[in-house]
């Protein structure tokens, strides 16, 4: 198996993990100086390393949520260090009752077997419309 399969391979591992509930499984797919970056300006916007996702960014989310969405990879594509997945979020209901079904483009860089690095791309307006993190 090449780099990029490699690569490939251990992020759908790590969001598999993360779909099953299990979040220790996710995290151990993390490197030590990890980052997550989800773009714009909203309540949950912002760049965390693990203890921010776990204390942070994870539970604002959770927190807003009648029904959490599943999020569906659509397509994933690779080159050398970068793995992008876009996929769709399924059953979200946030909080106030409107549908939260995103769509997603996350950036994903691996080095050395671990994921170094998420930016989380979007539909900030959807974010904003459904108070995400703001309850």
């Amino acid at each position: 198996m090449n780099k990029v399969e490699q690569n490939k391979q251990i992020v759908n591992n790590a969001f598999d993990q993360a779909a099953k509930g299990n979040l220790e499984g996710f995290i151990n797919a993390l490197s030590k100086d990890f980052k997550w970056t989800t773009i714009g300006s909203t309540a949950v916007s912002g760049t965390y390393d693990i203890k921010g996702l776990l204390e942070v960014y994870f539970p604002k989310i959770a927190v807003s949520f009648e029904s959490m969405p599943i999020i569906v990879p659509d397509h994933i594509i690779a080159d050398e260090n970068y793995v992008i997945r876009l996929g769709h979020g399924e059953g979200g209901v946030a909080k106030n009752g409107l549908e939260y079904n995103n769509i997603y483009c996350l950036v994903i860089w691996v080095e050395d077997g671990k994921i170094k690095g998420i930016t989380e791309y979007y539909d900030t307006d959807l974010v904003q419309k459904v108070k995400l993190g703001q309850c």
